[in-house]
């Protein structure tokens, strides 16, 4: 990879990747490195994100059950993803979940990366990290908004399917589900 390429803020990012793993006293630089640097950027796109929709970041990087991933498509930031241990999720009363199910959250930012095409790259890139991260996962499921016909269907192009539909405090929601 020519660094040279990249834009003056996707070079910030892999330097603040490079020196969180070295902090940590990790040689090869992560996702998890990258996702946490793009996070903290400054007048960045993912903080704005962030700050929109009300995350607090501190509160993230201290929960064990959280992985904060951040979404690059020709390594500018597109989108802001939570994959979390189902089980110990507020989603666990609502179907029965396995020790090692993951859960996602997503928000994509731009409209430019929504749609069958994009969402069929970055949906299947996701859940492929995901059965890789831990081979023990036999599950990924999501709840987005019951009524967000588009989500759904792209969600059953990439062969999730829905469980039922269940009420969240702040939603009704359908549960999505892929099997390994």
């Amino acid at each position: 990879m020519r660094l040279d390429k990249l834009t003056t803020k996707s070079q910030e990012a892999l330097e603040a990747a490079q020196e969180l793993a070295h902090q940590h006293s990790q040689q090869q630089v992560d996702g998890e490195h990258l996702a946490l640097a793009l996070a903290r950027q400054q007048d960045g796109i993912i903080p704005t994100l962030l700050q929109r929709i009300g995350v607090d970041l501190a509160k993230l990087e201290a929960d064990p059950h959280t992985l904060t991933l951040i979404g690059c498509f020709d390594d500018q930031p597109f989108a802001y993803f939570e994959a979390y241990w189902a089980k110990e999720d507020r989603i666990a009363p609502f179907y029965p979940a396995d020790d090692y199910d993951r859960g996602i959250h997503m928000l994509v930012g731009e409209e430019t990366h929504r749609g069958p095409h994009k969402v069929a790259s970055w949906l299947s890139a996701l859940v492929h990290y995901l059965f890789l991260d831990d081979p023990r996962t036999q599950r990924v499921v999501a709840e987005p908004r019951a009524d967000n016909g588009k989500m759904i269907g792209y969600m059953h192009d990439q062969c999730f399917h829905c469980d039922k539909e269940f009420d969240f405090p702040h939603k009704r929601a359908a549960l999505m589900i892929l099997g390994r």
